[in-house]
This record gives C-alpha cells, structure tokens and sequence, in this order.
C-alpha cells in the first residue's frame, strides 16, 4: 500500500513546483497502477485495508490508549471514509471520461476556490495527507517501543513525522490553489 500512496503524496507534492511536473509524473506513475493487473491487486488491498482497519478501530475503541494510540486509531477511521471518498470521486469521474489530473481541480475557472462546490475539497485534500502520515508515524512508534527504543526517542521521531506530514500536506493544498514556486 505504500508503494502507491507514497509516490501518489510526492505526485502531489510535485505540484508544488508546477501543475505541469504534477502531470509529467503522474503520466509515468499511472503507467504502473492503471495496469490491468496492478490496478484491481491495489483496488483489492484498498479495500482489505477498510475492512481490516474497521475491524482494527472496534477493537482498538475499547481499549486504554495514549495519545499516539487515539491519533492512530481516529486517522486510520479518517483514512477509510477518506479512501472510499476520494475512490468514488475518482471513478465517478471516470466514468464521465473525465481526466482526474492536476487541471480537474484547478482549473481558472472551476478551481477549489472558484467553485463553492468545490471548496469542501480543501479540507479533504489538506486532512488527509495528515492522516495517513501521523496513522503510519504513531504504528512507526509503537514499532520502535517494540525494540526497545526509549519512549522519549520514539515519541520525538512521531511528532517529527506528523509535522512533516502537516507540511507536506500544506505544501500539496497551496498547489492546489495554484500557488507554485516555478
């Protein structure tokens, strides 16, 4: 699942220079993941990552936990509502024939911030590339406490990782509103 939501998030991030690197990159990528093979393998690991992650926040909801503990269980339910969100979009748009590109959603006169419809988008693209990094720093931690790392180390490395993801998150959502640095 990495494998694909990690180049997917640096696609993203790439917009941040310009729409068109976003778009020369995301034309090699999807080479790999529109693959008739790749394609339905990932759709499927999708879908086992909702329903074991549904099945993972009942048990998780009730039992004692830190705050590392509730920021993964509440990500990893932000995560599935957000996977099934953002596929639905996806192939709704599709389906329509509609290119799901870097101009679907900034477009001069349709953008995130043109279009009122649209504007919900915001937060969706902003909370979720944070979600899914502080979901995988607080299991990194937990992963470290397991070797025997020092709480205070591991904990440092989580909080290090959900501010990188908070940045990059917001790096992706100021590209998004066309704001680019080349």
């Amino acid at each position: 699942m990495l494998l694909f939501v990690g180049p997917h998030i640096g696609n993203h991030l790439a917009g941040f220079w310009s729409g068109s690197v976003h778009i020369a990159i995301m034309n090699v990528v999807r080479h790999v993941y529109r693959d008739d093979i790749v394609q339905p393998v990932l759709l499927v690991l999708i879908g086992f990552q909702i329903l074991s992650g549904a099945t993972l926040v009942q048990r998780r909801m009730r039992m004692p936990s830190d705050i590392f503990g509730t920021v993964q269980t509440m990500c990893g339910a932000y995560i599935g509502v957000y996977f099934l969100a953002h596929m639905t979009a996806v192939f709704a748009a599709r389906y329509a024939e509609i290119d799901t590109n870097w101009a679907w959603l900034t477009r001069p006169n349709d953008s995130l911030l043109a279009s009122l419809f649209k504007l919900r988008l915001i937060a969706h693209y902003w909370v979720g590339p944070i979600a899914i990094v502080a979901h995988i720093a607080c299991g990194l931690r937990w992963l470290l406490l397991q070797r025997d790392i020092s709480s205070a180390v591991a904990n440092r490395i989580a909080w290090v990782l959900i501010a990188v993801g908070f940045v990059v998150s917001s790096l992706i959502l100021i590209a998004l509103l066309n704001v680019h640095i080349a």
